[in-house]
């Protein structure tokens, strides 16, 4: 993941207006959503690791805004 993806989320996970905001990360560096959790501290509601399919990603998504 990027550096800066941490950053970007703390922002979102601090700010009033947006803190309400889901957040799907999706990256090839963890396989797991258990592996990204513990490097990212639960800053994301979810996560997909790539290489993925389309099917899983619209899953998740509305998973997210249910």
């Amino acid at each position: 993941m990027h550096p800066q993806f941490a950053e970007v989320c703390k922002i979102i996970r601090e700010d009033p207006t947006l803190k309400k905001m889901k957040i799907l990360a999706i990256s090839g560096k963890f396989e797991t959503r258990d592996d990204a959790s513990e490097f990212m501290n639960g800053m994301f509601d979810d996560y997909l690791g790539k290489p993925f399919e389309a099917a899983e990603l619209k899953k998740r998504i509305n998973k997210l805004l249910q």
